[in-house]
C-alpha cells in the first residue's frame, strides 16, 4: 500500500496544505510547520513546487518527518494545459 500524500503551494506568507480532499489555509512559519505536524501522519509523502526561497524553508523545517517530493513548475504547467485540453473535449 502506497503512503499518504500531501501537497502543498508555498507563498512567503501563507502555505496552502491539500491532505484527503481538504484544504488548509496555514501560516509559513514554525506556527504552520507544527499544524502541518499535527494535521499529516510521520512519514507521509509530501509534493511542494519549487519556489525557490520559501521552499528550501518548508523543506528545512519538515524533512525529518516527512518524504518530501519536488515539482518542477514547468511541468505543472504543461499538467494544467493537458488538463484543460481534456475537459473541452
Amino acid at each position: 500500500m502506497e503512503g499518504l500524500i500531501a501537497g502543498i503551494d508555498i507563498g512567503k506568507k501563507t502555505l496552502y496544505l491539500s491532505y484527503q480532499g481538504k484544504l488548509y489555509k496555514l501560516t509559513n512559519d514554525e506556527k504552520g510547520y507544527e499544524e502541518i505536524r499535527k494535521i499529516l501522519p510521520s512519514g507521509s509523502k509530501i509534493i511542494l513546487e519549487d519556489s525557490g526561497i520559501y521552499t528550501r524553508k518548508v523543506i528545512r523545517a519538515l524533512n525529518k518527518d516527512y518524504e518530501i517530493r519536488i515539482v518542477n513548475p514547468l511541468t505543472i504547467s504543461k499538467l494544467k494545459r493537458k488538463e484543460k485540453r481534456q475537459n473541452r473535449r
